[in-house]
């Protein structure tokens, strides 16, 4: 995918989401922020981002690779099992062990369900008997 493509693409998903955001605060009687204020609520750290590209009154920033790892092991969606193990070999995490302290960096105590640790020991400890 060209990097116009992509822009393209996040404009579109964007705006999808901010209209329907919008939608949900209108018929709950929700500030129009809702959204942006809710999801702050879940992770211990903020967001911790690298700059991906910068253009005249335009920067792109990136969550980091622990960060995404984090998120996505909470989430603990099928589809987000494999971006677990790509961002760990990434990051050289090998283990259960070695997940869980990325995630307990950046997610707070009530989100780190038995759900999350079970998740990270079968990716991770899959091949011990």
């Amino acid at each position: 995918m060209q990097r116009a493509e992509i822009e393209t693409h996040l404009r579109a998903v964007g705006a999808e989401l901010a209209n329907s955001a919008l939608k949900v605060a209108r018929q709950n009687g929700l500030p129009d922020d809702w959204l942006n204020d809710a999801v702050k609520g879940f992770f211990a750290t903020p967001p911790l981002t690298t700059r991906w590209a910068e253009y005249p009154g335009l920067r792109v920033d990136a969550l980091t690779p622990a960060y995404m790892l984090a998120m996505k092991a909470v989430a603990g969606r099928p589809q987000d099992l494999s971006d677990i193990e790509v961002l760990a070999r990434h990051l050289g995490v090998t283990s259960s062990e070695g997940a869980l302290a990325i995630v307990i960096e950046h997610v707070p105590e009530r989100l780190l369900t038995p759900r999350v640790r079970y998740l990270l020991d079968e990716l991770f400890d899959k091949d011990e008997p």
